[in-house]
């Protein structure tokens, strides 16, 4: 049985140095069927829509970021007034001579100021949130930009159709300059971003129907991911 099966292989023959991976890629087998010419082929609508898709998911990012960066910056606001008021305060107190003429309990609380002002200044210095609120503030108003960029975009997408390749280029441009922009940019916390998230979905259930198909915002939502 086994003579009768080697005697009825085809006849294989070593593969030329002509006949690598790379050639076979770069010189594909012609087929016996007939292929169809693609070049005169209208370029499907999909994948427009695709790329319209992706510019809209890039956007929504940069609004939510955007106001991710804002509710940090909110925070360290809030960091720097709870620390800076009382070390004015008590440093201003500290100051006060007449406070340790009075003796008594007075005088504790003269020695206990000077060490919770020794303890605030070094810890607003060490801290620096007025810095860091300015930092996210900047953050915000790049993302901001960002997001004003994709959305001059889509509109232009919608008013001005144009080819596959050219909307293609200008997205890659635009994800280019995304990428440049927030090298620099501090990191969003979790917190932070999923409360803005959570706005950005209020604001969404708020604006009517008909606005939603007139914008397209329900055919791209429906496929963003969670």
């Amino acid at each position: 049985m086994i003579p009768f099966l080697l005697a009825n292989l085809p006849d294989l023959k070593p593969m030329s140095s002509s006949a690598n991976s790379d050639n076979i890629i770069n010189n594909p087998v012609n087929s016996s069927l007939p292929l169809e010419d693609n070049s005169t082929k209208p370029i499907p609508y999909v994948a427009q829509e695709d790329i319209i898709y992706r510019a809209f998911d890039r956007k929504t990012v940069c609004r939510v970021l955007s106001q991710a960066h804002i509710y940090v910056s909110i925070r360290w606001t809030r960091t720097h007034l709870y620390i800076g008021i009382p070390s004015t305060v008590l440093a201003a107190v500290a100051g006060v001579q007449a406070i340790s003429s009075l003796g008594g309990n007075y005088q504790l609380v003269s020695m206990i100021i000077p060490v919770l002002v020794a303890i605030l200044a070094p810890l607003l210095t060490f801290l620096d949130p007025n810095g860091k609120a300015n930092t996210h503030l900047v953050a915000s108003r790049v993302y901001e930009q960002m997001a004003d960029q994709y959305d001059s975009f889509l509109l232009k997408c919608r008013l001005e159709p144009r080819s596959i390749q050219e909307e293609l280029n200008d997205l890659v441009q635009i994800n280019s300059a995304y990428s440049e922009s927030k090298k620099s940019l501090p990191a969003c916390p979790e917190w932070a971003y999923q409360q803005a998230l959570h706005t950005e979905n209020a604001i969404q259930k708020l604006i009517p129907d008909e606005l939603k198909k007139a914008g397209g915002h329900n055919r791209f939502r429906t496929n963003s991911p969670s």
